[in-house]
């Protein structure tokens, strides 16, 4: 971090000054700017393993994963009136081997200008 904890490092997203102040076209519609982050856990997987590497979905799993990315393809889409399109950007993935297997059945459902982040260990979980 660039701000020891507790402090609020307010240049966190690039948008602002290490001040706090937002320039002034980012104020104008500040009522209307939203973040959405969605979080998918990983599809049924094998638990019979041990190792990571082994602990793969079911064909439970798949489907669970499948259906998910259509469902999010329709909300990246958008719902209508009164909802719009959500302007998914990013999708990101633990190293697990199961979250990887649900990520990329749900990326094949994904637009194409939805980035896929390497898989990140740090995500993993039972880190401490």
């Amino acid at each position: 971090p660039r701000v020891p904890y507790p402090f609020w490092d307010y240049e966190w997203d690039g948008k602002g000054d290490p001040d706090g102040h937002l320039p002034e076209a980012a104020t104008d519609n500040v009522k209307d700017i939203t973040r959405h982050i969605i979080l998918v856990r990983h599809g049924q997987y094998d638990e019979t393993h041990k190792e990571d590497e082994k602990r793969v979905l079911t064909p439970l799993g798949r489907a669970q994963a499948e259906l998910t990315g259509r469902r999010l393809a329709e909300i990246i889409e958008g719902a209508g009136e009164p909802f719009g399109a959500c302007n998914v950007q990013i999708l990101r993935v633990s190293d697990m081997v199961r979250a990887k297997e649900t990520s990329e059945i749900i990326a094949r459902q994904l637009p194409d200008n939805v980035e896929r982040s390497d898989p990140d260990p740090l995500l993993n979980e039972g880190i401490n």
